[in-house]
């Protein structure tokens, strides 16, 4: 049987995938976000992500571009 931990592991592992994918950075190299209330509010991995950019990256000078958020929108 999975682990809860082992399904969260997952999880972040498609959620890091994702990001990679769409803006060639990873969930490690962007600032801190809320990934265990994603993950416990049942979101897609894609869905996290949009969380992440309006929650805590939208207002980063430097990872609130429009250009990072068109990315990750279009992941949808």
């Amino acid at each position: 049987m999975i682990s809860d931990d082992q399904k969260f592991d997952f999880w972040m592992k498609e959620c890091n995938a994702l990001l990679i994918k769409a803006i060639g950075s990873g969930i490690d190299d962007m600032p801190d976000a809320m990934w265990a209330d994603y993950f416990e509010g049942e979101n897609t991995p894609a869905q996290a992500l949009e969380l992440a950019f309006d929650e805590s990256w939208a207002g980063d000078p430097l990872y609130g571009s429009d250009h990072v958020e068109d990315a990750i929108r279009a992941i949808q």
